[in-house]
């Protein structure tokens, strides 16, 4: 969806909620020079990182909406079986 797209095009594939900035370090890699978070971050909730480029950012972003949302179907999975 957003692979093969510029810049400017990537931007609009950032899920709402989610904020990317460049923010390069004063360090020889480029590994960290893009941040991401979501609103609801809170400072130990794993809902931000750090990555090389726009796409790394996305791509990460869209492993944690991935694995969110097999949380959320798993528990609810469960409690429709407490209600059988």
């Amino acid at each position: 969806m957003w692979r093969n797209k510029s810049i400017s095009q990537k931007i609009q594939f950032i899920p709402e909620g989610w904020t990317i900035i460049f923010n390069p370090k004063p360090i020889p890699t480029k590994a960290f020079d893009y941040d991401y978070a979501h609103d609801n971050y809170d400072g130990e909730n794993e809902l931000c990182g750090t990555g090389p480029s726009i796409e790394s950012c996305l791509a990460q972003i869209e492993a944690i909406q991935n694995e969110s949302e097999s949380s959320c179907e798993i528990i609810a999975k469960y409690f429709e079986h407490l209600l059988d």
